[in-house]
């Protein structure tokens, strides 16, 4: 057979780019948020169960604000 291999043309995307943009802005702002959180309670000198329990709750008041509407 003589000829060359004959492979599917690469389809383009269907994901847009601007919406992966920012998803990642939108990522990296909040964690940006949630690091100040835990260096602003470092530099006030909180006890780390405080540390750990303020994300904990603010991540669940963020997602409960979410679901209700």
């Amino acid at each position: 057979m003589k000829g060359r291999w004959r492979f599917p043309a690469i389809r383009s995307s269907h994901f847009p780019a601007a919406l992966f943009g920012i998803i990642s802005v939108g990522l990296m702002l909040s964690s940006g948020i949630h690091m100040g959180f835990l260096i602003l309670m470092n530099r006030l000198g909180l006890n780390d169960l405080v540390q750990t329990v303020v994300p904990i709750v603010y991540w669940r008041g963020y997602f409960r604000l979410q679901h209700t509407r």
